[in-house]
């Protein structure tokens, strides 16, 4: 909940973390600890919707002087 704030929205991120964490098992090389592997997912799963907010929405082409009513 420290991340969100809210108890729904760390239920909801709680969920994908752990579906992410399974989809992402085989990945996982033994390389660094479980905890810390699960904590970049944790990390990625709250980055995506900041990405999404900040990222450009498209882009509408300018028209032309005469275009223009």
């Amino acid at each position: 909940m420290r991340f969100t704030k809210d108890p729904e929205k760390a239920a909801a991120l709680a969920e994908r973390v752990l579906l992410a964490a399974r989809r992402k098992i085989a990945s996982s090389n033994g390389a660094q600890s479980f905890s810390g592997w699960l904590y970049s997912i944790l990390r990625e799963e709250c980055a995506t919707p900041l990405r999404a907010r900040s990222a450009p929405s498209t882009v509408q082409p300018l028209r032309a002087a005469e275009e223009v009513p």
